[in-house]
């Protein structure tokens, strides 16, 4: 029924949403009719999934010894390696994990503890990876997201 509106695996994608009509369908308009509540995505809660998904990907995945990190303070300049030098999962992961964080309004205490992990752990190693692979890392809105959605949450209550 949906086959018209969706286009299969090419390349690294496994799926792709070929018009903005099936996006409003299946976030706002199937929830409007019973028999399409089957259909319904709740975003806000999918990003949360995503969020976590991807940060635990990192906190278990990325190490010292990959391609693009452990370079800070050993060479001089930014080494340039192929975002395929990596799993496709992490690189998923490092790329958009920020893009589903920002989503979560409020994020329950095994994210909030899965990116204390990643900031504590990881970070350095997700900045050099990045810096390598995507040339520019924008972190203002995770600072502004952890002072609203973490501090708010769970500092001040």
């Amino acid at each position: 029924l949906l086959r018209p509106l969706l286009l299969q695996s090419q390349g690294d994608q496994s799926l792709q949403i070929l018009h903005q009509s099936l996006h409003d369908f299946l976030t706002s308009r199937a929830r409007l009719v019973d028999d399409w509540r089957v259909f319904a995505i709740n975003e806000r809660e999918h990003h949360q999934n995503l969020a976590l998904v991807c940060i635990n990907v990192i906190n278990a995945e990325l190490i010292t010894a990959m391609p693009g990190t452990g370079y800070t303070g050993k060479i001089r300049g930014i080494p340039k390696i192929s975002k395929h030098a990596i799993s496709e999962h992490l690189n998923y992961a490092c790329r958009f994990w920020m893009d589903h964080l920002k989503e979560a309004l409020e994020p329950s205490k095994e994210m909030v503890d899965a990116l204390c992990y990643l900031l504590e752990k990881k970070f350095a190693l997700w900045l050099e990876m990045s810096a390598c692979v995507w040339h520019s890392v924008e972190i203002e809105s995770l600072v502004k997201w952890i002072d609203v959605s973490v501090f708010t949450t769970y500092l001040l209550r």
